[in-house]
């Protein structure tokens, strides 16, 4: 296994010919033509992380249509891995009381190994809050980025939120009696 440190930052890569645990990670990077036979043998993914493709553009397509993150062509560089690696971890880490809740796709999961798939919709509603972790988001906007104008004035949205924060409480320790996502009253929702 080696190890790339890029200093003043807080980010390690480490690379191995087999997966890691993911309760160490945030994210994997992977050669396109490994992807199919490390992530997805079923033809689907088998990881909450995110992961990020490299190789030739014949595999661009193949890649994105089992669910990798982003895709690097070759020739690459470790500063555009580092910019790419930034930018697909950001905003999908949420720290609820202390626990940190890592969104990647249909799943979301926590640092010992647990994971819970969503829908499309609770998806784009989680992303859509943890982009804005502390501030209200109405039910307008999150109808919005669901692309569906019919949901804005139905309650479509608080069934959505209802389940994720079952979802999320599953996370979270036992004695968590918090409630992840709050209603604003005539404002719309905030994840605090």
């Amino acid at each position: 296994m080696e190890f790339y440190n890029k200093k003043g930052d807080e980010m390690k890569l480490c690379f191995s010919s087999k997966p890691l645990p993911s309760r160490h990670l945030d994210i994997y990077a992977v050669p396109a033509e490994d992807f199919l036979s490390l992530f997805a043998p079923e033809g689907h993914l088998e990881t909450y992380l995110p992961v990020i493709c490299y190789g030739d553009s014949s595999y661009l397509k193949s890649s994105f249509s089992l669910g990798c993150a982003d895709f690097l062509k070759e020739p690459w560089s470790p500063e555009e891995l580092t910019f790419r690696v930034c930018r697909c971890v950001s905003n999908r880490r949420v720290t609820i009381e202390g626990t940190v809740i890592v969104i990647a796709g249909l799943h979301m999961g926590s640092g010992d190994g647990r994971k819970i798939t969503l829908t499309y919709q609770e998806s784009v509603i989680l992303k859509t809050l943890a982009r804005q972790q502390g501030k209200v988001i109405s039910r307008e906007v999150l109808a919005y980025f669901l692309d569906n104008n019919e949901m804005r004035g139905s309650r479509t949205i608080d069934v959505h939120i209802s389940s994720l924060r079952k979802k999320i409480r599953e996370l979270l320790p036992a004695s968590s009696s918090t409630n992840p996502i709050q209603s604003v009253r005539g404002m719309g929702y905030i994840l605090k």
